[in-house]
């Protein structure tokens, strides 16, 4: 019987009492599609949300976040991205490593195509950052005091201030170190003349490390590491190495999900000088690291890469979060991997020797 339809050109599919049920079910899928979506929005905004109050943002910021974050196209949340994007950096997540496999970046810039990372990737940066804060808290072995006291300044992100980095400080406190943050609290990006607040800044920090004998790190995420590199190109002598996190240096455009805070905060949106541009990419005269995601929801991650490798210049690509940066175990081995390179003999990042 089902030869001879197949023979005469009809489907033995279309007489099939599962393909008839099916696509009476149709209606049924897309309904509950639709509650998925509406849910998963709900939830997003409530979690987003309690990161961000969490982190100091203010009310106007808080709200714009909110409204970006879970607004998104329904087509780039759909059940294939959530379960791709989703449960396996969940589980992966919980999988605490203390030495994780990091990958080396060794791909050109120049011949990869910049954007902004998309919604799907930006919707999904608060849960995610939930997943690496778990997996932090859960993590079975403690850091211990094996550091040698030199002072570390960590500057946070924009539109953050000391809170959002209290993870990361606490880490390099407990690993032995001198651990504090910038002293200016609340981030609202460079005020007035960018050279002008820049060497400003670069004083402040020179005050905050003069009490200590030993050279300093400087740690700064996103925007916070544009701070720790320029500084460090002002008082070299004073810096021991550079470690910038999720830190778009090397962008020539507004590659990132985050240009209407500054627009928010300082009534102008980013501004790319070619001659800023071209200073920011320069690297410091000291050893410098940037640990970037290609999983970033803020920043397009090929801004985090140096145009050039070198013996003292090295990006390690980890698997995160844009927000969950500053608590991410990934993020806090490589850290204190770095932290802990003696001052003379620095050497690149090595996940098999670290392990």
């Amino acid at each position: 019987m089902v030869v001879a339809l197949a023979v005469a050109g009809r489907s033995a599919d279309s007489l099939s009492p599962c393909r008839l049920k099916h696509e009476r079910a149709v209606p049924s899928l897309k309904r509950r599609n639709a509650r998925f979506h509406e849910n998963f929005h709900r939830f997003a905004r409530q979690l987003l949300g309690g990161f961000l109050q969490r982190c100091s943002f203010n009310a106007a910021v808080l709200n714009e976040t909110l409204l970006i974050a879970t607004n998104c196209d329904a087509s780039l949340c759909d059940m294939t991205s959530t379960r791709v994007v989703g449960p396996r950096l969940a589980c992966s997540a919980l999988i605490d490593q203390d030495y994780p496999q990091v990958k080396d970046n060794t791909m050109s810039y120049a011949t990869t195509v910049v954007s902004r990372p998309s919604l799907a990737l930006l919707s999904s940066e608060p849960w995610r950052a939930a997943m690496e804060f778990m997996s932090l808290k859960l993590r079975r072995n403690k850091p211990t005091a094996t550091g040698d006291g030199h002072p570390v300044i960590i500057f946070p992100g924009l539109a953050t201030d000391a809170k959002a980095v209290a993870p990361l400080l606490r880490h390099c406190k407990a690993l032995g170190y001198e651990a504090m943050d910038w002293g200016r609290g609340f981030n609202r990006g460079p005020q007035g003349d960018v050279d002008a607040w820049t060497k400003e800044l670069a004083d402040d920090i020179a005050g905050l490390i003069s009490p200590f004998r030993r050279k300093a790190t400087l740690i700064g995420w996103s925007l916070g590491g544009m701070y720790a590199r320029e500084v460090a190109k002002l008082i070299t002598p004073r810096i021991r190495q550079v470690i910038t996190i999720g830190t778009p240096f090397n962008a020539t455009a507004d590659h990132t999900n985050a240009g209407w805070v500054l627009r928010m905060l300082n009534r102008d949106g980013p501004t790319f000088d070619i001659a800023l541009s071209r200073q920011l990419k320069k690297a410091p005269g000291v050893p410098t690291t940037s640990i970037y995601s290609r999983l970033d929801g803020i920043v397009a991650w090929q801004t985090c890469l140096h145009a050039t490798q070198s013996a003292t210049v090295q990006d390690i690509e980890v698997d995160g979060s844009h927000i969950g940066m500053g608590w991410n175990p990934k993020v806090m081995a490589v850290v204190g991997d770095r932290l802990a390179q003696p001052i003379k003999s620095w050497q690149r990042y090595d996940s098999c020797r670290a392990a």
